[in-house]
């Protein structure tokens, strides 16, 4: 058992967690794999150059400075949408 206020444990990888619910690092990759995930704070930011969010068949990602929505049907409701490209 570790415990106090200022605990710290230094090691270039570690394991916490089980198969399907942890936290692992190696090789200056941080990997957090669960069922769940919340980030909640008052500031979250989270800053890549590419993402992928969703399925193979509903997903939003981006990539060198591309936006893709993938979807089957897609809403957009606001006082005021603007699209502006120019090839449609």
């Amino acid at each position: 058992t570790i415990s106090g206020s200022d605990v710290s444990i230094s090691t270039p990888s570690f394991f916490l967690g089980n198969e399907t619910n942890n936290i692992s690092s190696s090789n200056n990759d941080l990997f957090i794999t669960t069922k769940n995930l919340t980030a909640s704070g008052s500031n979250v930011d989270i800053q890549t150059p590419s993402f992928f969010l969703g399925s193979a068949t509903s997903n939003i990602s981006s990539s060198a400075n591309d936006l893709s929505i993938t979807t089957k049907n897609l809403t957009a409701s606001g006082s005021s949408i603007s699209i502006l490209t120019p090839k449609i």
